[in-house]
């Protein structure tokens, strides 16, 4: 009998092809899918937050499909591991995607809550910035009521110490007449009481500094033309020269002789002439504007 022997190559590939189909691992298409599935989440954050109980169990049962495989055991009792299996890990993956939305949601509503806190904060600031502003206002409006109070009592001041003077209000404004009694028959030189009265009307302008007169002489009818008109403008002046005197500087006073001009009366009667024959003293407004005739 003749036997045959196989050359050292063909002998040495068969022996390794044994080899390798000895140490293969067992495989089940149920316990490769629960392998598939654990091997996919088992690293998820969301399924170890939420999910590690049934991942754990998911484990096990994987562990214990895989040994009884290897040991050779029946396909139904690997298989009812494996499905075991992937049903744990099919629950902590369900947990796993639930607590991501959860957190999406957490996520969403804390945006949510930081933008109205945003909003409201902006809110509170145009709020504060309208009080400001409102407070400024009110400041500055009670600031102007009382620099109107100020001046009004200042205003009111002056009337009263222009009527102290004997001052009339007038369509031309306050006027204070010097009568015929304050001089001297045909004479300029300012008498006691007018002197007085131009002295007060001195320190009247000197307190206020806006202030200006216009000082006009007048006669009655009797003597010249042109006399007359020399008598009004030298006691026109003689008054100025009073105020110059009592420290109003010479360019706050106006003098004008009108001479027969203007009469206040009849000059055919003493009484009437009398009142003709007086000085005129124009006070002007606080602006220094005084009116014309």
């Amino acid at each position: 009998m003749r036997t045959r022997i196989l050359p050292l190559s063909a002998a040495i590939g068969v022996s390794v092809l044994l080899t390798a189909c000895a140490s293969a691992p067992p495989e089940n298409e149920l316990v490769t899918e629960a392998r598939e599935i654990y091997q996919s989440i088992e690293n998820d954050p969301n399924v170890a937050r939420t999910g590690a109980t049934p991942l754990r169990e998911a484990k096990n049962h994987l562990e214990r499909a895989q040994e009884m495989l290897e040991e050779g055991e029946e396909d139904r009792l690997v298989e009812h591991e494996a499905y075991l299996a992937r049903g744990y890990a099919q629950i902590a993956e369900t947990r796993g995607e639930r607590n991501k939305i959860q957190q999406e949601i957490e996520s969403a509503k804390n945006r949510r809550d930081e933008l109205r806190l945003e909003m409201r904060s902006a809110e509170a600031r145009q709020a504060q910035s309208r009080a400001q502003r409102a407070m400024s206002e009110a400041e500055r409006a009670q600031n102007e009521a009382k620099l109107a109070q100020q001046e009004a009592e200042e205003l009111r001041k002056q009337m009263q110490e222009l009527k102290e003077l004997q001052a009339q209000q007038t369509d031309r404004g306050m006027v204070l007449t010097l009568g015929d009694v304050l001089f001297d028959l045909n004479q300029a030189e300012l008498q006691g009481t007018g002197i007085t009265a131009v002295e007060k009307l001195a320190e009247f302008m000197k307190e206020y500094e806006d202030r200006r007169v216009k000082v006009e002489g007048y006669t009655d009818s009797t003597g010249s033309e042109a006399y007359n008109q020399q008598l009004s403008e030298r006691r026109a002046q003689a008054v100025k020269d009073v105020l110059m005197n009592n420290g109003v500087a010479s360019d706050r006073v106006e003098v004008q002789g009108y001479g027969e001009a203007y009469p206040v009366a009849s000059n055919d009667d003493p009484s009437g002439r009398q009142r003709n024959r007086r000085v005129e003293i124009v006070i002007s407004d606080e602006n220094g504007n005084i009116e014309s005739r």
